[in-house]
């Protein structure tokens, strides 16, 4: 079978520097798109493309609207008006054990102002820039199976805010010809997963092994399973499907179960 065509097609990534966004812009750039990745960190997962004239990075924070404009403005200079984004910059919480009720509220400011603000601006200004040139597109927000359940704190509800946030975006874009869709991955090998691992299992090998017996389908995710659906989404297979989240999960979110050390599946 062969992948979902993106030939010549621009995209921005945000977060788009490792793991589950540096798997997005290494399948679209395979795929023959270009893309323009923002992100607060350097190239990092990205230095096989080095030399790629099909990639340009930026480094700066979703929270700031004006530098995601930047990174949309560049898309435009470089290579041409964006048809695809994919809002994949996150953070979890530094503490795994931060109360949304009792806890700091700097980090609920934090999380969300990633997580859900970075969103909203990434999706704002690629509408922005497709439909004031009559170009239609594809945009793919990245929640989590957390956001599906309690159990990860400010996390959990940042990740929540994103689905509504992508059923909203949907409807208002539609009729601008921009589809809006959501993956909600469930383990994944990354680092903010390894991180996450470590902090509740102690070793992030040890966290992962463990993690994976709590998923149907036996293993955690690699970043890449999760790129190949968004691929999909952005791809003209996809072309009637919009405002939908598919969690990419190994079934975990049919389950339910929650993992002991009180916290979900991380994306990013």
């Amino acid at each position: 079978m062969s992948k979902p065509g993106v030939t010549g097609q621009i995209a921005v990534v945000t977060g788009g520097s490792s793991g589950i966004g540096a798997a997005v812009v290494g399948r679209l750039l395979t795929a023959g798109a270009r893309c323009v990745v923002l992100d607060v960190a350097k190239p990092g997962s990205l230095q096989n493309y080095s030399d790629s004239t099909a990639l340009v990075h930026i480094e700066g924070d979703v929270r700031d609207a004006d530098t995601v404009r930047l990174a949309f403005e560049t898309a435009v200079k470089e290579f041409g008006v964006p048809t695809i984004c994919v809002a994949a910059a996150a953070v979890e919480r530094q503490d795994l054990t931060h109360s949304v009720a009792f806890g700091d509220l700097d980090e609920w400011v934090r999380v969300m102002g990633i997580n859900v603000d970075g969103t909203l601006n990434t999706v704002r200004q690629f509408a922005e820039t497709a439909s004031g040139q009559g170009v239609a597109g594809a945009a793919v927000t990245v929640s989590s199976t957390a956001g599906l359940r309690p159990s990860a704190g400010v996390y959990s509800i940042s990740k929540a805010a994103v689905v509504m946030l992508t059923r909203v975006l949907a409807l208002e874009l539609a009729p601008h010809r921009i589809r809006v869709n959501c993956v909600a991955p469930g383990y994944s090998d990354t680092p903010m997963m390894r991180r996450v691992a470590e902090q509740a299992f102690g070793d992030a090998a040890t966290g992962l092994r463990q993690l994976a017996d709590q998923v149907p389908l036996g293993y955690v995710a690699a970043p890449e399973d999760v790129a190949d659906v968004v691929l999909f989404l952005v791809s003209d297979d996809s072309r009637y499907l919009t405002g939908a989240t598919i969690p990419v999960d190994g079934g975990v979110s049919n389950v339910h179960a929650v993992a002991s050390w009180d916290a979900s599946p991380t994306s990013g």
